[in-house]
């Protein structure tokens, strides 16, 4: 029987440590992808999240200057016919066929109720 010279088990020996080692990578990058997978998700619903309430105050305050711009025409349209009493009765018999601007370009599902 012949024996094994030296260099070969010493090349096997470094094939199992390659083998190893290259195993001990496979787990870091798993482990890494893995942190990756759920810091994007984390940040991707942090940031859907702050999406949503920026868009509310958004809306809240297009509501508010909205109202602000009715109130302000309903002030004149009150000194108008105070200061001319004859259209009065012009202005009562005139519907509003539009919606209000807040609501304009919304789906009626869509609506928030005031």
């Amino acid at each position: 029987r012949k024996e094994t010279p030296p260099a070969i088990n010493q090349y096997q020996n470094q094939a199992v440590m390659a083998d190893n080692s290259a195993t001990d990578a496979w787990q870091d990058c798993d482990e890494i992808g893995q942190r990756l997978r759920s810091e994007i998700n984390r940040l991707a619903y942090s940031r859907r999240t702050d999406w949503f309430n920026a868009v509310k105050v958004v809306a809240s305050s297009y509501k508010e200057a909205t109202t602000e711009n009715v109130a302000i025409w309903q002030a004149v349209q009150e000194s108008y016919l105070q200061d001319f009493p004859q259209y009065e009765d012009e202005v009562q018999r005139q519907p509003s066929t539009t919606p209000p601007l807040a609501t304009q370009g919304i789906p009626q599902e869509q609506q928030v109720p005031p």
